[in-house]
């Protein structure tokens, strides 16, 4: 459980967003790096904002990683098809002089992209990777491999090792690595790489600089020339107490004597914030922006070099209106424009606010604000430009993909407005889920419960708590009013192509309801069955002269009649017997109702066969035979099987209130019921369902009073030597689902079966395992399920999931959801729009116990009692300044 907790929510929080020709030559391949991984994604270029059945970024693959993602950048190379070089080649002498180690993977898989990403990771290594696959199914064939690796330190925690920053040149000529502090290493690159021995490093060089290494970036420059390559860096000496700007300047011409030189320093004042960003400007070569706690500055390698601190600067505060006196915005990311060589900039804050700074005028550089967003992390990405629907002109919406900080992060298509418009249009295009910070988790294991991790995350308005399952998600897409209660039964059944009829039944009355292809309930329909009354068993029958009849069986009836309404068939059992469960079916052209009656202390089953009268040409019901039971039934069932000659003979599985279970074979032609098997379940049976593996194997699932479930393999043919007999190959598997009795029923789409007792259950087959798979469907926390039933589809409508609807009756009211076929891990969220510190879920109760705090011009606490169905708050009480709750606790009683 620590290892899903720690995948499934760390997971999500992205340190890197990596754009690039990584696998296909279009640049539209995405990389987000995580501290444990990397995801692999595409971007989808047929996607418009008037659509939402696709989005626009599509999740191939995650693949994790050996030890902490430090840094991680993207590399572009110059790829020539060269021949493998010899191995005296590639390991030169001059390589035994270079202060690191550089291993080249002979055999890698040829790379695909134009570009490499390069990592950082805590074990001092400087990793090259490519990703490799077999398209178009990169989801299961995809993989990141390692085509080179640099050794830079060994390992360890000392703040001189050399791998906490990154740094790769526009021109892709050299690459930087720092240390936390003091240290500084540059990487020439050769000029040209073979993408069947990728060797990246021709020589090196070493920089010390005394202090705390802020941050470390390339300039821009006008020319790919090797002799002039310039590296900026933010350095704080904590001796001195002085934050200083440094420009080197780095002749790489010749990689194994290349020279360093200090092009200037640039101290700011003892006052100045320190700076958060370091962007360099395409638009202006050899220029970059400073981005402290407060303002906003742009200097170029004259400005260092010179000294000039006379430099444009512009105050953050300007960039929105104080309305709140304690809230100050600080910028945590950046991006370009589609066109990078425009003056123009995205920054987004903590705050959420999502700005655009403008600096093609630098003595009059002025702010924008777009959007007000989610808390906004480290990484901002430029997707591309986008036409919007309706729009007859070229695009004009430019993409952009943000993190969250504490939140979920977004991708956002905004059209840039004019002057005179306070903010942009925004389209919001498609959210990314964010679990990250975790401050508190607990795991959640009940009894008929699947296993649940309840984590608090996010901080002040994106403050929330998520629970993390492993299950079928569902949606719900009908609710009725709360007048269901008592309704035990469900039957469905169609005979037109755009209507489903839904028959309910409780121990006092019956319903009958039609469902349209639009999750649509009508129970106004033309009544054909009686509604004051209990109802046994419900459906329809096909017959060649009659065709579609609707039969209703009730306690001491069977009532038979035609889509219209008119009465077919009325008929009586017994006057001393009650009927207590029936069915019906369709077979060799003939149709057949079973039933199970009793009188309280006798008790048989009988089986008619439904035919025309040849005398009078109306409808009749003949006995063709019956047998007497040994118990009280407890439930009933039907199903088929084949002899090995391919004949077709239906079985009827009895459960009786002695813990036995009687399978006994219909034959037809003979009119008999043979006894073929008699299973002692040791619990009193509720429910039966039958699951085909494969054409060697097939199980009998038996629910049970007590909610276990039972699974019986048979073998799918009949043995009919020197008797019918059944071949049972294994027996008594034996699994609790809840502590509700367990109702089985049986798609008729796709022979899955669902299981409900006190959560659903979704019972289906791996072939890969061979194997019987139980997962748990998500039910929207109802409790106390009376009912469950899947429904049958419309016509040749096929739902969008792939799934099933689901139809139940629970807490009074009747539910229709869609059911994904697809299990997989699954995050649902509870927005608290406040910073959950701790949490608290008692094993007998529906509610969490929350602490949480907020920041709106002070800190303090509260503790709050909510409702995990819903998320409505029962109670809170807020505590006093400079109170807070270290632990919580529960017992038997209560909290």
């Amino acid at each position: 459980m620590n290892v899903c907790y720690r995948t499934s929510c760390y997971g999500t929080s992205i340190q890197r967003i990596l754009r690039g020709s990584i696998f296909e030559k279009d640049n539209l391949d995405l990389v987000f790096v995580k501290n444990y991984s990397f995801q692999y994604l595409r971007i989808q270029t047929n996607h418009s904002t008037g659509k939402t059945d696709n989005d626009l970024i599509t999740p191939i693959f995650e693949q994790q990683a050996f030890g902490t993602i430090l840094d991680a950048r993207l590399l572009s190379c110059d790829f020539q098809d060269q021949s493998l070089p010899t191995l005296e080649t590639s390991n030169s002498s001059n390589q035994d002089q270079q202060p690191y180690t550089q291993e080249t993977r002979f055999g890698h898989t040829t790379i695909q992209g134009n570009d490499i990403i390069l990592a950082l990771t805590d074990y001092g290594q400087l990793v090259f990777c490519t990703l490799v696959g077999q398209p178009p199914d990169l989801s299961s064939t995809g993989r990141f491999e390692c085509v080179a690796n640099i050794t830079l330190d060994k390992p360890g925690l000392e703040f001189d090792k050399v791998n906490k920053k990154l740094a790769v040149d526009p021109w892709s000529r050299a690459i930087a690595i720092a240390s936390y502090q003091d240290r500084l290493d540059i990487m020439i690159l050769n000029d040209t790489m073979s993408r069947t021995h990728f060797s990246p490093a021709a020589g090196m060089g070493s920089i010390y600089e005394e202090g705390i290494i802020w941050h470390m970036e390339f300039l821009h420059s006008e020319t790919s020339s090797w002799d002039h390559i310039l590296l900026a860096a933010i350095v704080y000496n904590d001796t001195d107490k002085i934050c200083r700007i440094i420009v080197y300047s780095i002749d790489g011409s010749d990689p194994e004597l290349a020279t360093i030189k200090l092009v200037g320093r640039l101290p700011l004042d003892r006052k100045t914030p320190l700076p958060v960003l370091l962007i360099p400007l395409p638009c202006y070569p050899e220029s970059f922006i400073i981005v402290t706690e407060s303002t906003v500055s742009v200097l170029s390698a004259d400005d260092i070099s010179c000294g000039n601190v006379l430099y444009p600067v512009l105050p953050i505060c300007d960039a929105i209106d104080h309305t709140d006196p304690y809230q100050d915005i600080l910028i945590t990311s950046y991006s370009f424009c589609v066109d990078p060589t425009l003056p123009i900039l995205c920054l987004g804050t903590a705050e959420g606010y999502l700005l655009q700074l403008d600096i093609s005028d630098l003595d009059l550089m002025k702010w924008k604000i777009v959007k007000k967003v989610h808390a906004i992390g480290q990484q901002m990405c430029m997707l591309g430009l986008i036409r919007i629907e309706g729009e007859n002109v070229e695009p004009t919406a430019e993409v952009l993909l943000y993190s969250g900080e504490s939140a979920d992060g977004q991708i956002l298509a905004i059209i840039a407005g004019n002057d005179n418009q306070e903010q942009s249009i925004c389209y919001i295009m498609q959210n990314l889920m964010n679990r990250a910070p975790l401050i508190d988790w607990q795991a959640i294991r009940k009894t008929g419960q699947p296993d649940k991790i309840i984590a608090c995350s996010g901080q002040d308005e994106q403050g929330s708590l998520h629970t993390i399952s492993y299950d079928c998600d569902s949606s719900i897409l009908y609710t009725s009013e709360n007048n269901w209660n008592g309704t035990t039964k469900m039957w469905c059944f169609s005979h037109t192509l755009n209507c489903v009829y839904l028959v309910a039944s409780s121990s006092f009355n019956t319903r009958w309801i039609a469902l349209d292809n639009e999750n649509n309930m009508n129970d106004d329909v033309s009544m054909t069955i009686q509604t004051d009354t209990c109802t046994i068993f419900a459906g329809s029958l096909k017959m060649e002269t009659l065709g579609f009849i609707i039969i209703q069986i009730l306690r001491n009836q069977i009532l038979l009649s035609n889509l219209d309404g008119e009465r077919l068939l009325y008929h009586e059992p017994k006057s001393e017997y009650q009927i207590l469960f029936a069915t019906a079916w369709n077979s060799r052209n003939h149709s057949y109702i079973s039933v199970c009656m009793s009188t309280g202390e006798d008790h048989m089953v009988q089986v008619y066969a439904c035919q025309l009268s040849k005398s009078t040409s109306t409808l009749e019901l003949c006995l063709c035979c019956q047998t007497v039971l040994s118990s009280a039934p407890s439930c009933f069932y039907r199903f088929a099987m084949e002899d090995q000659e391919g004949n077709t003979f239906d079985i009827l599985v009895v459960g009786m209130y002695d813990s036995k279970v009687i399978l006994q074979l219909f034959d037809s032609t003979t009119s008999q019921l043979i006894t073929l098997e008699i299973i002692d379940c040791h619990d009193i049976p509720h429910s039966f369902a039958t699951i085909y593996y494969s054409e060697q194997l097939m199980s009998l699932l038996i629910g049970t009073r007590t909610g276990k479930l039972l699974t019986v393999d048979l073998s799918p043919k009949l043995q009919r030597l020197p008797s019918w007999q059944i071949l049972i190959t294994n027996r008594d598997q034996i699994q609790a689902l809840g502590s509700c009795p367990v109702l089985l029923c049986v798609s008729q789409e796709n022979g899955l079966v669902f299981a409900s007792s006190d959560s659903i259950w979704l019972i289906g087959y791996d072939d890969k395992d061979a194997r019987l798979v139980i997962e748990a469907v998500y039910n929207h926390d109802l409790k106390n399920i009376e009912a469950l039933l899947p429904l049958i589809s419309i016509g040749d409508i096929q739902d969008q999931y792939n799934g099933n609807k689901l139809a139940l009756v629970a807490d009074g009211r009747l539910y229709v959801l869609q059911v994904k076929k697809k299990v997989q891990l699954v995050t649902r969220k509870l927005v608290l729009s406040s910073t959950p510190r701790k949490h608290l879920l008692h094993d007998h109760s529906t509610s969490y116990l929350v602490t949480s705090s907020n920041y709106k011009g002070k800190v303090y606490h509260h503790l709050k009692l909510i409702d995990h169905c819903n998320g409505e708050v029962l109670c809170e009480h807020r505590f006093d300044k400079g109170e807070t709750v270290l632990a919580l606790s529960s017992n038997e009683k209560g909290y």
